[in-house]
């Protein structure tokens, strides 16, 4: 169980240093004209937006499902339980904010292309 829980952990911390990918330069094929800037800002704050508390949310069912596999193990005691609902938290944070960033900069992508940008990644 001690292993798995560095595995997790080291996971989790892993995952929170990558660069946010709506913050990653966008591929424009073209030239970007005058309102490019505007629009990408207006962009990212509806993404941002759209997206709040998707961590919590991954929090919470990490939490549950860590704790379950805690309470699993064999040698599991009160103190096991506990440790897996906290890295579960931590893991199903990270896991939950990763998949929600990719999601905000699908959505500026498409945000900026219904602008009429030719943005294609």
């Amino acid at each position: 169980m001690e292993n798995f829980k560095i595995i997790l952990l080291i996971n989790a911390m892993a995952m929170a240093a990558c660069t946010p990918p709506i913050e990653r330069d966008y591929i424009v094929d073209g030239p970007r004209n005058a309102m490019f800037g505007v629009d990408l800002k207006s962009c990212k704050h509806l993404a941002e937006t759209t997206q709040q508390g998707v961590g919590a949310a991954g929090a919470v069912i990490g939490a549950t499902s860590g704790a379950i596999f805690g309470a699993l193990d064999e040698d599991s005691d009160s103190e096991t339980v506990l440790a897996g609902a906290g890295i579960g938290a931590v893991a199903g944070a990270a896991a939950a904010q990763d998949a929600s960033q990719t999601e905000q900069r699908n959505i500026v992508i498409r945000c900026l292309q219904n602008r009429g940008h030719a943005v294609v990644g």
